[in-house]
């Protein structure tokens, strides 16, 4: 009778907890759902769920039947909890990854730049990113007044990020601190993990189908400018980042992609070879780009179109039409030779790109 008293108030009990802790949420339009970053409004909760519980178990009249269920149901709990942790382990190993890569590629970034990238990151809104940026690339501020923002297109087009284009003053209050910038200034980044990090080209990525639609990081991409990077080394890892990575393909691909931008084919190429006899490999065909272009700037034209083939054949659909836009930007920026003539013609018949090239 005692133990019937019990659960019938525990689970009376429970019924107002949880009518009484849903209303401040309900009431400010925030509801709680089983998914981040709203999961954590379920929190209010958890008192009235331990009493319906305790109530239920304590209608059981048997004691074995009641320990058991109690296990089985702590279990599941406990099980469910290493199943969470191992997913912020992960995004945890996959933050640190994203900011080394980014200062491999990056070493200085001017201040005022607005970082644009797509929402890769599930369990760090791009506000919340922005703090570990600063901090990389500029340890000394004491300020209120912050030198970068990190921007997830899909969740600030037409708030803090007006549009997609250029010449647009952007202000984004941190509370804490505050930014200002412009759309020109852009910096636009693509993270899909396990590729490498990509800083996107204006002149490439607008068409890259292999970028999905709805990250808007082909609109984005438009505005990239590297001018923003500087060469000198002015990141500075924080020492919770861990030590630096082995320096895998990834390493090799960011440290080309810089030397390309500097113009420095030599090293591009140097990076290249290195690379390719790494037991590693790209995980996305247009990471192999800045080494064609390398091998091609250098008169290595067997080697370009070597590799241009191995991307090729990765999607003939997605990838054929990128190879012939990275093509004719290498026919504009390299002298004309016979070697050359030959390797454009073969390109262009391979790889089906317009004719002419202009098109």
């Amino acid at each position: 009778e005692q133990r019937s008293r019990f659960a019938l108030q525990a689970i009376l009990l429970s019924l107002a907890a949880f009518i009484t802790a849903g209303w401040p949420l309900w009431l400010i339009e925030f509801p709680p759902t089983l998914s981040h970053p709203t999961s954590r409004f379920t929190l209010p909760f958890m008192f009235g769920a331990c009493l319906l519980w305790a109530g239920l178990l304590e209608l059981i009249p048997f004691r074995r039947w009641k320990i058991l269920l109690a296990g089985i149901l702590i279990a599941l709990m406990a099980g469910r909890q290493a199943y969470w942790m191992n997913d912020y382990r992960r995004e945890w190993d996959s933050q640190k990854t994203l900011f080394w890569q980014m200062t491999w590629r990056a070493p200085g970034i001017q201040p005022g730049t607005i970082v644009l990238m797509n929402e890769e990151l599930e369990f760090n809104a791009d506000n919340s990113i922005s703090a570990p940026l600063n901090w990389i690339y500029a340890p000394e501020t004491r300020t209120r007044q912050v030198g970068y923002v990190l921007l997830y297109p899909t969740n600030r087009l037409g708030a803090s990020l007006p549009a997609l284009e250029p010449g647009l003053p952007i202000q984004y209050d941190f509370l804490a601190a505050s930014f200002e910038g412009n759309t020109t200034d852009v910096l636009a980044f693509y993270y899909d993990p396990p590729a490498c990090l990509r800083l996107l080209e204006p002149d490439l990525d607008p068409r890259n189908r292999l970028i999905p639609d709805d990250s808007l990081m082909r609109e984005a991409s438009a505005l990239s400018n590297t001018d923003r990077i500087l060469a000198e080394q002015k990141a500075v890892m924080p020492a919770i980042y861990g030590p630096e990575p082995a320096h895998g393909w990834c390493y090799h691909f960011q440290k080309a992609d810089l030397a390309r931008q500097m113009g420095d084919w030599e090293e591009v190429v140097k990076l290249g070879n290195a690379a390719f006899k790494l037991d590693d490999h790209p995980n996305d065909p247009v990471e192999r780009f800045v080494f064609i272009e390398g091998y091609a700037h250098v008169g290595n034209w067997d080697k370009a179109i070597e590799y241009s083939k191995v991307s090729y054949r990765v999607s003939r659909d997605y990838v054929g039409p990128l190879l012939c836009q990275l093509w004719r930007r290498i026919e504009a920026e390299t002298a004309s030779s016979p070697e050359r003539s030959e390797a454009l013609a073969e390109v262009q018949q391979t790889f089906a790109c317009p004719s002419p090239w202009s098109v």
